[in-house]
């Protein structure tokens, strides 16, 4: 499995930065996109690369309102031109899948989609405009991670840890978690500055089992629904 799924790239710069353009700042929501070129992109008028991307991955800086602003604005874009679109959320596990798709299907109300699907503390303020929108849409909503306690596990004894987990709970786990030497790992190495080298490798383990499962999901989502697209938020 790749750990790049991206075929489309934002750089995003936001108002009140030094190194930002001067622009008007009409509230302190705002948000201006631009390409690794430097050139101004609209939410409106997106390129045609972003347009005809199969994944769209947009990282996030957590609880930045501006962003979190954007990443609505893109879906809603992204939608009044094709109805074939799923978002993928890095803040639902797996093991909560059914839980969103109850409270999509008016089942649950949202204080049980809080309480149930273990929502991020921040979710009421940044996450619930995707959430509701996806919802008004009848998208569906890719519950993406692998759950927290078993990559916290990963991450205290290793990979190892993999063969003390059921059935079930290994499901929840990307089949195949890549853990050998390539640039992504050796720049994860190189960012620990602490811990020993053997601790450092179960926490790289953790991190790799986050993205392969994330990207597994997209994988499967799109396998089983041939012509759609997802943007995934991370």
């Amino acid at each position: 499995m790749r750990h790049i799924l991206a075929t489309s790239i934002f750089s995003m710069i936001l108002a009140g930065c030094s190194a930002t353009p001067k622009q008007s700042v009409s509230t302190f929501y705002d948000y201006q996109l631009y390409s690794p070129q430097a050139s101004a992109i609209s939410v409106q008028k997106l390129p045609a690369s972003i347009r005809s991307a199969d994944v769209i991955l947009i990282g996030e800086w957590h609880t930045h309102s501006g962003i979190h602003r954007f990443q609505t604005d893109l879906l809603k874009s992204l939608s009044q031109s094709n109805d074939a679109i799923a978002l993928s959320m890095e803040q639902f596990s797996r093991d909560k899948q059914s839980v969103v798709d109850q409270y999509l299907a008016g089942k649950i109300g949202e204080q049980m989609l809080i309480k149930n699907g273990n929502a991020w503390p921040n979710y009421t303020s940044d996450y619930r405009p995707l959430v509701e929108f996806a919802k008004a849409k009848d998208m569906d909503i890719i519950a993406a991670n692998a759950p927290k306690p078993i990559v916290r596990c990963i991450g205290q004894q290793g990979l190892d840890y993999l063969n003390k987990l059921t059935r079930k709970e290994r499901s929840q786990l990307a089949e195949d978690i890549d853990t050998s030497p390539s640039a992504y790992k050796d720049k994860f190495m190189a960012s620990i500055h602490h811990g020993k080298p053997e601790q450092t490798e179960k926490q790289f383990a953790a991190q790799v089992t986050w993205d392969e499962t994330r990207a597994e999901s997209i994988v499967n989502y799109l396998e089983d629904n041939p012509g759609h697209k997802v943007v995934h938020v991370a």
